[in-house]
């Protein structure tokens, strides 16, 4: 933590009881992070984090856990001058009670970000407010959580456990296609889970982020988007149970593979098409998000996650090639489980949904996002 305090502010540095993890000076319409060590002293406290320009005034608490974790806030100040920063530590047990609780307060200098636009753009503000979203999430998802990431790992193979024992009997004595069944199962289930995960979350986006948009100008499309970043980072962590499985069968991958961050980028942009469109969407006609649930458990009996297109009739075929899950899931057995190459045609489908979803969802979105303020 040394090393953090050497890149702030001297004034900031003498506090001995803030840390600022980002470890840079604050400016305008950039995030910024700051909060307390941990001490024994607040094991099993929570904490009241907030900050105040004299006029607008933002604060959330905190749960700082036994042993206590670094408790912090990110903030995006809008404007240059002073702001007073400040964390109530509430004892264990305890009721926020300005009287009977210890509270630290430190006013801080912020700069005009707007010196800096010449030489860091809006997109690297954009990409530094999507690192720290993401970071946010990851940490809200595992947090009191015993084995953490761990679950990510856990949850698609025990799925694949409960499936396999389940439908391998009666789905595949009908579909000899299928190489090896439960590969087959993790394959399909991970990567409809990646979009699923993905417009789920993106959907609410705008609406849980209302409190920084009525205070902060910044671009709303950075929402849903860093919704789609997280469950690329799950997926991720979720591809690691699909190695255990290959090894467990001692399938050993083919150079098809190389494909992989191809397959997973034309993913991610059909997801960030839909997460755009359905944000938007969800802002006026809250009924989209029961809506949408749904949908996706629909797209997923629609989609051979657990069975193969073979076992299907022969006039379901053609309906089964406008599901674009559908091709995305069979690109990604191929290059994993199969070991082909996926042709051509295949290549200009995935890619030919994707640019279509972003286009669709980013009109949508775009056309829209100016009325957001009003309605959330």
């Amino acid at each position: 933590m040394e090393s953090d305090q050497l890149a702030v502010p001297k004034d900031m540095a003498e506090d001995p009881h803030f840390v600022f993890p980002n470890g840079k000076p604050a400016c305008s319409e950039e995030p910024f992070t700051f909060g307390l060590r941990p001490d024994p002293r607040f094991d099993g406290c929570s904490f009241n984090i907030g900050w105040s320009d004299g006029v607008k005034f933002d604060s959330s608490v905190k749960d700082g856990g036994s042993p206590v974790k670094d408790p912090t806030m990110t903030f995006v100040p809008p404007h240059s001058g002073t702001f007073s920063i400040f964390v109530d530590v509430i004892p264990e047990g305890g009721q926020y009670d300005p009287d009977h609780m210890e509270t630290y307060v430190r006013d801080i200098p912020v700069a005009d970000g707007a010196a800096k636009h010449a030489w860091n753009p809006p997109a690297k503000r954009d990409i530094e407010i999507l690192k720290q979203l993401v970071g946010k999430d990851f940490k809200l998802k595992y947090r009191r959580s015993v084995l953490g990431v761990l679950w990510s790992v856990l949850n698609p193979l025990l799925m694949m456990i409960v499936m396999a024992a389940v439908f391998s009997s009666f789905i595949k004595a009908g579909a000899e296609d299928i190489k090896c069944f439960p590969l087959y199962l993790i394959i399909g289930n991970t990567v409809f889970q990646l979009m699923s995960d993905s417009t789920s979350q993106g959907m609410g986006s705008i609406i849980s982020a209302a409190p920084l948009l009525k205070k902060v100008k910044i671009n709303r499309y950075v929402f849903p988007i860093q919704k789609v970043l997280f469950a690329a980072v799950n997926f991720f962590f979720s591809m690691i149970a699909v190695v255990i499985v290959m090894v467990w069968f001692q399938i050993a991958p083919t150079p098809t593979v190389l494909l992989f961050p191809l397959a997973l980028l034309y993913l991610m942009v059909f997801s960030a098409g839909l997460a755009l469109a359905l944000s938007a969407m969800s802002v006026f006609f809250r009924d989209v998000m029961h809506l949408w649930g749904v949908v996706i458990t629909a797209w997923t009996y629609l989609t051979p996650l657990f069975y193969s297109v073979s076992i299907l009739p022969d006039w379901m075929h053609p309906i089964m090639k406008f599901n674009p899950m559908y091709h995305y899931v069979t690109y990604f057995r191929d290059i994993i489980l199969n070991g082909v190459w996926p042709s051509l045609n295949s290549n200009l489908i995935c890619l030919g949904c994707a640019l279509v979803s972003l286009g669709l969802g980013w009109l949508i979105f775009h056309k829209n996002e100016h009325k957001f303020i009003l309605y959330i």
